[in-house]
């Protein structure tokens, strides 16, 4: 579970819901969504203290797309990130 992208691991909770088998497991399974999101706010937080190594950039630049791929982030924070990372 922990190898899957987070597409798969979000089709993965799906099937797990819809079938009720996530009462099965003794963890609960963690949300990728939210892990995601933890990590976005981490670099996002770096680069406004002013760390802009390129690796933080390009992880941010990476997050940001898949922030708003899923809908996480609204489209004016997005291009608010992408234009600060220019």
């Amino acid at each position: 579970y922990d190898k899957l992208s987070i597409d798969d691991t979000k089709l993965f909770k799906e099937i797990l819901a819809i079938t009720h088998l996530q009462y099965n497991f003794h963890d609960r399974l963690e949300d990728p969504l939210a892990s995601l999101k933890a990590e976005y706010d981490k670099l996002k937080g770096k680069l406004e203290l002013g760390h802009d190594n390129p690796s933080i950039v390009k992880q941010l630049k990476s997050l940001s797309v898949d922030m708003y791929s899923n809908r996480l982030i609204s489209d004016s924070e997005f291009k608010d990130i992408i234009v600060r990372m220019i």
